[in-house]
This record gives structure tokens, sequence and C-alpha cells, in this order.
């Protein structure tokens, strides 16, 4: 999608982080915090279920052309995108174009999440609130 449009999605949110990290030869960490939101507008191109049509738009490590698509709905007028998630089986995305259209944000979940390269694993630990930054 568009670099820089608003994400939203109801996958865990390391999927997109370990996917950005797995690769690294050194311990990660990272304190991530997940919102909920509304969305408003009734305008959003849904491109879910179209993996098969269209394996461009949804090449998991080559954004051209799904980037392409994301500045053309954008160049419309379109609220955003409705996507199936590339790296949560089962996920949704939504990019959001509009931000005034994302409202009502609330503060979810927190996760610890730790990428052991050694051990060749990922640990996500649910955050202890007195650890939040």
């Amino acid at each position: 999608m568009p670099a820089g449009a608003p994400f939203q999605s109801d996958a865990r949110p390391e999927a997109e982080w370990v996917y950005g990290s797995a690769n690294s030869s050194v311990v990660m960490a990272a304190f991530l915090r997940a919102y909920t939101a509304w969305l408003l507008g009734d305008d959003y191109l849904d491109i879910r279920g179209l993996q098969t049509s269209r394996p461009d738009i949804y090449a998991p490590a080559d954004y051209t052309a799904s980037q392409a698509l994301g500045e053309q709905v954008r160049a419309s007028g379109r609220s955003g995108i409705v996507y199936d998630s590339v790296r949560h089986v089962g996920g949704t995305n939504v990019a959001v174009h509009r931000p005034r259209h994302v409202t009502e944000v609330t503060q979810a979940a927190h996760y610890d999440l730790r990428i052991v390269p050694v051990v060749g694993r990922i640990v996500v630990l649910p955050a202890k609130p007195e650890a939040a930054p």
C-alpha cells in the first residue's frame, strides 16, 4: 500500500515488525502498543480475495504494484483500501488515505517483542503495565 498511509489491522501487531526484523543477526527488542479505532467512510476499495487474480499487489516482498494501486486510489479521492493481510493468514488490513476518517483512537494491548536469532525463535510477551515507557 502507499508509503506513509495510516495502517489498521486485525492481526496481532507484531506480524509486520517481526517480518521486517526476522533476518537480523542481533538480538532485537521493541515495545509495541496496539490501538483500536473507528474508521469513517464507505468508499474503501475492497480487494480482499484477489490474491490469485492479482498476485502483483499481494507480493510479500515487492511493494511496487501495491504502492501504485494505493496512489491511484488516493488520487481518486477514496477513503482507502481494505485488503487481506500478507503476513497473517485470515487477517484483514486497511490503508486509510484520509486521516480524519480515523476516529475514537484508544490504546489497547501492549507487547514486549524480542527476536533472538541465536535460538531462531520469536518470543512475544504481554507487557507488564509498569514496563511501559
